[in-house]
């Protein structure tokens, strides 16, 4: 059963709370709710109607659209995203992990739940535990190890994979663009 989904959103220019109606992109469907999150489909989008953060059911939404098994993770990305201090608009962690993976979808980078490439390539790339592990550990460690730089994927390039990444710039930076897009097209506020 499809429906135009209302959520209660938390605005990031003043963190005030206000309702938002009418959001549709590839039929974005409301779950019952006993229905898991965990039920994300590529052509239909669930989220639970108490989204705290619109910038999660964005997320959620990119990742079911492009079939990867980061669908449900938003939320977690945001809050880790938050955490770390890294940019508001929560967009570079999906942006890298586009450009290293397509979103986990090629390779073992699922089964490692290494999205971003992290640790290198071969049996130098790190294998994590899970996503809630993956997700904290790159967002920790982007903060660390690009602090001030985070905002400029070309000044990150050099160190995160170094020459060999001819394509990793316009990867990452079309990439937020689309996700950006993408909160436009539902409805929302623009994430930059």
């Amino acid at each position: 059963m499809f429906a135009t989904l209302f959520c209660i959103l938390l605005l990031p220019e003043d963190r005030s709370v206000a309702p938002i109606t009418g959001i549709s992109e590839k039929n974005i469907s409301v779950p019952a709710a006993s229905e898991p999150i965990a039920k994300l489909q590529k052509n239909s989008v669930s989220l639970t109607v108490n989204t705290k953060d619109y910038r999660a059911a964005v997320l959620d939404i990119y990742f079911a659209n492009n079939g990867s098994p980061l669908a449900g993770q938003g939320s977690l990305i945001i809050q880790m995203c938050d955490k770390y201090a890294l940019p508001k608009d929560c967009t570079l962690i999906p942006a890298i992990a586009y450009a290293e993976t397509k979103l986990c979808t090629t390779g073992i980078s699922n089964a490692q739940y290494n999205c971003w490439g992290w640790g290198g390539s071969g049996e130098n790339r790190i294998m994590f535990v899970s996503y809630q592990d993956s997700i904290e550990n790159i967002a920790k460690g982007l903060h660390n190890g690009y602090g001030a730089i985070l905002n400029r994927p070309d000044l990150i390039a050099p160190h995160y994979c170094g020459s060999a990444c001819t394509n990793w710039i316009t990867a990452v930076i079309k990439q937020q663009a689309e996700i950006n897009n993408l909160a436009f097209r539902l409805g929302f506020p623009s994430l930059f």
